[in-house]
């Protein structure tokens, strides 16, 4: 029985260090994923990766075709090489570039089957079911290898020993002893943070407090500079310090959080979420406290959480959450992601407008033809049909937009509606497409809705997201 115990033991144990000799690299911080290499992950900033390495260097490099690479080294050894998104090979880092590519070149990378640089060619394709086939680029001439059963999403290149036939780009072969020259991952497509990019305003040193502030009393207004029109806002109250984002020349503004007193801005950086160039919402750490049943701070001041505030800027204003440092795992990481993902739901091309039933439009013109009446073969009369009365409301627009001058037989028309009576929505847009029927009758043949919300009651573009 004991020898037994001890033949079982040994066979666990075995077991346990193949896996550990399979997984190890990823316990070390070197697996190969579709996502990642290591701790570098597919839509990092360069800054994160430097914060995720920072025994590493990163400096600008680039490849044949002239692309501009960030290389990260040790000595005199290129790790991996990053493409986030720049085109200048010449430029300074820009360190608030996104990861779009990882090529590493390193041996300590392996994928999970433990393949990665310096693998034996033949003992990848014995883990992955054979070559599929092995290519050649057309102008710098690198070799590349598909794998029968190889992993998703992640790409290898050999180190220039397929063996081709005359005028052949693609083949099977290879020489004895080839290689993985290096590993290229590219994201497998769910990474919420490719194209999003961050930039910081230190609330304790980019701010200034105007002369003046304070004086009998009065409240003390702190402001930071931040990107382009937009600037960070601290003022005292009776009870508590409030930080809000506005911006210099719309004068709209959001509230960031709401701290006692006694909250010192010292260090604490607030963080812009950028994407397409422009900042969409903001992420600050900060506290929440034991309320009075008002609601309000109850003094003497207590802390009860530390949180990652992410709110909207104007126009994003459905961005808002509050992440728990403490219970979140990866909080910064999460925050941004949350903020990513309000970008893309209000910027998808789906929630950009809703489609209008034309049948209704069409049947009130369908019936006043049959009722012998002409407006229904004007262009401009169709038009003032379908908008209605000017009525609850501010202002109304309209746009003609036809191919021709004279003599078209299809058109555009765009109608927004503005200042509405309506505590949310303030303006409303309709899009119709319009056709001439062969007896000279306008016809609808698309219809589309969007609008636009009250300050403070959601996104401030035409959008068909609800408005709060």
């Amino acid at each position: 029985m004991n020898k037994l115990i001890v033949r079982r033991a040994t066979f666990l144990f075995s077991m346990i260090l193949s896996l550990f000799i399979s997984i190890g690299f990823g316990q070390n911080g070197l697996l190969v994923t579709a996502g990642s290499a290591g701790p570098i992950k597919i839509g990092m900033t360069v800054a994160e990766a430097k914060t995720a390495m920072p025994n590493f260097e990163f400096k600008r490099t680039s490849d044949g075709d002239g692309v501009a690479l960030v290389a990260v080294s040790k000595g005199d050894t290129i790790q991996m090489t990053l493409y986030a998104g720049e085109e200048d090979p010449e430029s300074a880092v820009n360190l608030g570039g996104v990861i779009e590519q990882i090529e590493v070149w390193t041996d300590g990378y392996q994928t999970v089957d433990g393949v990665g640089p310096g693998t034996l060619l033949s003992d990848a394709a014995a883990k992955y079911g054979g070559i599929k086939e092995i290519m050649v680029s057309e102008i710098e001439a690198r070799q590349y290898v598909e794998f029968v059963n190889g992993p998703k999403d992640i790409g290898f290149r050999i180190d220039y020993s397929g063996i081709f036939a005359d005028n052949e780009r693609t083949t099977k072969r290879y020489e004895k002893g080839a290689k993985i020259l290096s590993v290229i991952i590219q994201g497998d497509g769910t990474e919420t943070n490719v194209g999003f990019f961050s930039e910081y305003t230190d609330l304790g040193k980019d701010c200034r407090t105007p002369e003046g502030q304070g004086e009998e009393g009065g409240h003390v207004s702190t402001y930071c500079d931040g990107p382009g029109d937009y600037r960070v806002h601290m003022y005292d109250t009776a009870m508590t310090l409030e930080i809000t984002v506005e911006s210099t020349v719309s004068r709209n503004n959001i509230s960031v959080a709401r701290e006692s007193l006694s909250f010192k801005p010292q260090g604490r950086m607030l963080e812009w979420r950028f994407k397409k160039g422009e900042p969409f919402a903001v992420i600050l750490r900060g506290n929440k406290y034991r309320q009075d049943e008002n609601g309000q701070i109850k003094y003497p001041a207590e802390v009860t959480g530390e949180y990652l505030f992410v709110r909207g800027l104007p126009g994003f204003e459905s961005i808002n959450a509050d992440v728990n440092v403490r219970t979140t795992k990866f909080a910064n990481e999460e925050a941004r992601k949350i903020a990513a993902e309000g970008y893309v739901k209000l910027k998808s091309p789906s929630r950009e407008s809703v489609l209008i039933n034309t049948s209704d439009y069409n049947l009130m013109i369908i019936k006043a033809a049959a009722a012998a009446e002409s407006w229904v073969k004007s262009p401009m009369q169709v038009a003032l049909r379908l908008v209605g009365d000017f009525q609850e409301m501010k202002m109304r627009k309209m746009v003609f937009d036809a191919p021709t001058g004279d003599g078209f037989d299809s058109f555009k028309l765009t109608v927004v509606s503005d200042g509405l009576l309506d505590d949310s929505i303030r303006a409303e847009r309709l899009d119709f497409e319009l056709i001439r029927e062969a007896n000279g009758i306008w016809q609808v043949s698309s219809a589309k809705k969007s609008w636009k919300c009250w300050q403070g009651r959601g996104h401030q573009d035409f959008s068909a997201v609800p408005c709060v």
